[in-house]
């Protein structure tokens, strides 16, 4: 870790991904000796700044007076800068070798900044909840987000999202399948997370589909997706009408040219079928119609038929599937029968 970096820490001049990052390098083992040196560094650099020098002499009263403090001195003198002024204004090898015995004081008030400051943040967004929204078999449901953003969720499907967007990232978790239409807001982006990938847009209209194989259409705008916690350079990054896809076996991602009509009419009420088998259909047609199909034997399920249906019921369905598959059907409540 830099030198500068340390010094702006504890100045209070870091970003909030900077604490972060110093934060974690302090919990990491085998830190001691550079820690030491690096406080010394500010600590010489302290000498030519007063003010600075006061308030870190502050800083580490606070702890001390708290952990550290002997009997018979009082809590309202500054002992550090009792103790330490003189020597520091005439010998900088002092201050060296001062170091390692304030490590512990310097540690305890990282753990003490730490949880004040948790605290504090937490304070004023205890309000915000979470907010599950979900749909059963053969249900639809639209929502709109905090920021105005439209979500429309599939049958049997469920997003998970704060009830305020108080941080520096839009964040939701899906699973399922959803259309999304993303109001833009370049300083917050917005994610969807699924069991295994991570979609960062800005400002877009795209379908998460996170069922067994998970896949990301892109209609409008632009979007990077890529595995959770994958770096930057591994994100790749959608033009409207491609698909990244990914294969619930083997979890690598592929991206491909979609069908936007196919992909995306459900949320309109229809159903469009491009080359696609019989199990494959009845399967969606299990989610949308809340039934159970059973495809009796000699029936090919593996045959792939196209087709459109706009907002038609079961029955009409199913009978003008039956001249392309060549089977007989029967429906007795919510069970069907495939022979």
């Amino acid at each position: 870790m830099k030198e500068e970096l340390f010094i702006r820490f504890l100045n209070g001049e870091c970003s909030a991904e900077e604490e972060q990052q110093v934060k974690q390098w302090a919990k990491e083992a085998g830190q001691q000796a550079h820690l030491e040196r690096l406080m010394a560094l500010h600590w010489k650099q302290a000498e030519k700044n007063k003010a600075l020098e006061n308030r870190h002499y502050r800083w580490l009263e606070k702890i001390h007076a708290q952990l550290y403090m002997p009997s018979g001195v009082s809590p309202g003198k500054n002992v550090y800068e009792q103790k330490y002024t003189s020597a520091a204004q005439s010998n900088t090898r002092y201050y060296l070798s001062i170091a390692a015995s304030l490590l512990l004081i310097l540690l305890a008030a990282w753990s003490y900044v730490y949880i004040t400051q948790q605290a504090e943040e937490a304070q004023p967004i205890a309000h915000i909840q979470k907010i599950t929204k979900k749909t059963g078999v053969g249900e639809k449901l639209t929502i709109r987000l905090p920021d105005g953003s439209r979500v429309t969720l599939n049958a049997a499907s469920q997003i998970t999202y704060p009830s305020e967007f108080s941080g520096s990232i839009r964040s939701v978790f899906l699973s399922g399948e959803a259309f999304l239409q993303v109001i833009h807001d370049a300083q917050k982006p917005f994610k969807v997370m699924t069991n295994h990938t991570e979609t960062t847009v800005l400002g877009t209209q795209f379908n998460v589909n996170s069922r067994e194989n998970e896949m990301i259409t892109l209609v409008e705008g632009s979007v990077q997706v890529g595995f959770k916690d994958a770096d930057q350079h591994e994100m790749i990054r959608l033009v409207p009408g491609q698909m990244a896809y990914t294969d619930a076996l083997d979890l690598n991602m592929k991206v491909k040219e979609a069908d936007l009509k196919e992909v995306t009419s459900w949320k309109d009420g229809s159903l469009v079928f491009r080359g696609v088998s019989l199990q494959e259909i009845t399967a969606r047609l299990e989610n949308w119609y809340d039934v159970q199909i059973t495809i009796a034997e000699g029936v090919d399920k593996d045959m792939k038929v196209s087709g459109e249906f706009n907002n038609e019921n079961l029955q009409n369905i199913l009978t003008g599937l039956s001249f392309s598959f060549d089977f007989t059907f029967t429906i007795s409540n919510k069970n069907v029968m495939i022979k």
